[in-house]
């Protein structure tokens, strides 16, 4: 399962169902979700900088106002290894 809602574990374990071996489980935030979970590591800081330098481009430039076209900015998670999802069989690539 991929989800982002701090449930998952607790409904699982109502249900009976043992993570990882009957149900995986990677969050698409793992620094607000259950402590150990497998998923998407977001890096915050990168984007709180990213943030900062664009306002401070558009302060610089003495924009005001929206933009006439939609621009965006990408930061990238990472891969965080947990324990809510199972490990692939030897031999085998993921």
């Amino acid at each position: 399962m991929i989800s982002r809602c701090n449930d998952v574990l607790t409904a699982a374990a109502a249900l009976k169902l043992r993570v990882p071996r009957d149900l995986g489980y990677a969050s698409l935030n793992v620094l607000d979700d259950a402590p150990g979970v497998s998923g998407i590591l977001q890096h915050r800081d990168v984007m709180g900088a990213a943030a900062v330098d664009a306002l401070h481009g558009l302060l610089h430039r003495n924009h005001r106002g929206p933009h006439l076209v939609a621009q965006g900015t990408q930061i990238d998670g990472s891969w965080h290894e947990g324990r809510t999802v199972r490990k692939p069989p030897r031999g085998r690539k993921p």
